[in-house]
């Protein structure tokens, strides 16, 4: 069975240290690690990309076992986010109702059982220019777990996200992440000044594209592409099956929000997957009404405040 790292052991022991309670809900067919999640209304159950079905119909049984964990801990809802599509079928027999996704409900992927020479091959044809080539451009680029060098994406990171407007985790959040054997950092130097920086997660299966940022100063360099085509080959040679850039879109329209970044995913030769989106399951109407309300009202607070 396939799971995404956030249904893993490993980020499990993460969101554990960081406060969170969890549970993990195991049987021939699914795997449901289980957050527990609070609002001022009561608490919920949250399963980040899960549960992780071996197939469709494996989904009724995992529901019938967080249902009774959900019943036990007095969760008013829960909140699921199948890696797989569902049918309406599926969705009615469940009693699943459609939420704002909370991961994104399509991504891109790349196949690394293809060969080294079918992978550039699928490239987008500057890319593979970038990567044959960046190292006559003095650029070398390593791996990195030491704390003190998560600052250097950081500074990065938090430039482009002003310049972007978006709320990204906190700094703290993400500097604490690599502390954990599922983290690594890339760094991109020229002439031993950094010039760019990626978080990736690995898995057994796959390697996530988490997090990444370069300098303004040097964008000529295509800094982002050296970094990204060398993750790519690095996780192929580590036995990884995919690599996943974790969120796309799948609209056509070039205003779209994500667009931009989903076609530039997109010309590193990977395919767009979709899964289910993040459905609830309500186990109480009342409260649950109550917390839908305050969710919107919310929404709107944090669109009044941007």
């Amino acid at each position: 069975m396939i799971t995404n790292i956030l249904q893993t052991k490993a980020w499990e022991k993460f969101l554990n240290d960081e406060g969170d309670q969890t549970y993990r809900l195991e049987d021939k067919g699914y795997i449901a690690m289980c957050v527990l999640k609070s609002t001022p209304v009561g608490n919920y159950l949250f399963l980040p990309y899960g549960p992780s079905l071996e197939s469709e119909k494996d989904l009724k049984p995992a529901l019938t076992a967080v249902k009774k964990l959900a019943k036990e801990k007095g969760a008013i809802f829960i909140r699921i986010e199948p890696t797989i599509e569902l049918s309406e079928k599926t969705i009615k027999d469940n009693e699943l109702k459609k939420s704002k996704d909370i991961d994104p409900r399509s991504t891109v992927i790349l196949d690394l059982t293809q060969s080294e020479e079918d992978i550039l091959k699928n490239m987008e044809k500057k890319k593979r220019k970038v990567y044959r080539n960046y190292k006559e451009k003095g650029i070398s680029i390593r791996q990195s777990s030491e704390p003190k060098e998560v600052k250097i994406l950081l500074d990065f990171y938090s430039t482009l996200t002003q310049k972007r407007g978006f709320n990204p985790h906190s700094n703290e959040y993400l500097g604490r992440q690599i502390n954990y054997d599922f983290t690594k950092l890339y760094i991109a130097e020229l002439e031993g000044k950094p010039i760019g920086a990626a978080m990736i997660y690995d898995d057994d299966y796959a390697r996530y594209y988490a997090y990444a940022a370069d300098s303004e100063e040097h964008k000529n360099l295509s800094t982002s592409v050296a970094l990204v085509t060398q993750m790519i080959f690095d996780a192929k040679a580590d036995g990884k099956k995919v690599f996943d850039f974790w969120g796309a879109t799948t609209s056509n329209d070039p205003n779209d929000p994500w667009y931009g970044f989903t076609q530039y995913k997109l010309s590193y030769g990977g395919q767009i997957k979709t899964y289910a989106g993040t459905y609830d399951i309500v186990l109480n109407k009342g409260k649950y009404s109550l917390y839908s309300a305050l969710r919107k009202v919310n929404r709107i607070k944090r669109k009044l405040i941007k």
